[in-house]
């Protein structure tokens, strides 16, 4: 699997933005192993940002996107923008760390 089909399949496993994953359970680094270990079949486990989840205003899940090939914030921003862009979601995060 691709680096973004990698962060879009995590983003979807966690129900948030890989970029979380860190400090969400850099105390429990061995769930994370076992996490990836478990999404290996599946398209792999991405640990960094790039990854968004998307979801309905009620915040029912509808899918993840994941972008790879700049830098890990840029990444994030063009999955933001992209989902953003669809209309009538919301993403996770829900704003970009390059927004000021």
């Amino acid at each position: 699997a691709s680096f973004a089909e990698e962060k879009a399949t995590t983003a979807a496993s966690v129900f948030g933005s890989t970029r979380d994953l860190k400090p969400r359970y850099e105390d429990r680094i061995n769930q994370v192993i076992n996490m990836a270990a478990h999404n290996q079949p599946s398209g792999g486990f991405w640990t960094g940002a790039g990854g968004v989840l998307i979801t309905h205003a009620d915040g029912t899940v509808v899918g993840a996107v994941g972008v790879s090939g700049a830098s890990a914030d840029e990444d994030e921003h063009c999955g933001l923008i992209a989902a953003q862009s669809a209309g009538g979601f919301a993403t996770i995060p829900a704003r970009s760390s390059l927004e000021k």
